[in-house]
């Protein structure tokens, strides 16, 4: 179906003359068009939907990831707590220590 928009009003020729819709930059589609629009914007769709099922993955693997983070850092503070309080508790004197084969 022809657009009779103005927009598509050139120099040269009547205004409000009809053109394809697929040249209307106010959108539309020519039926000869219309097909390949109809492929490319099923295709888009299709992009568009493993794409937002590859970004819900990410966000999970991310969300896992950074509880395992979390976890970490406080083992890891746990154990510098632990190698402070173990190199403190060696200050006393070696000679009141009993031979390793006691």
């Amino acid at each position: 179906m022809p657009c009779a928009c103005s927009v598509n009003a050139t120099p040269g020729r009547v205004r409000n003359q009809l053109r394809p819709l697929s040249v209307c930059p106010r959108g539309g589609r020519d039926d000869g068009v219309s097909a390949m629009d109809d492929d490319r914007l099923t295709r888009a769709e299709e992009r568009i939907a493993y794409q937002e099922q590859a970004i819900s993955e990410l966000s999970d693997v991310l969300h896992r990831q950074q509880a395992q983070i979390d976890q970490l850092t406080v083992l890891c503070t746990q154990l510098g707590e632990r190698l402070v309080a173990a190199s403190e508790g060696e200050a006393g004197d070696p000679l009141d220590e009993k031979p390793p084969h006691y």
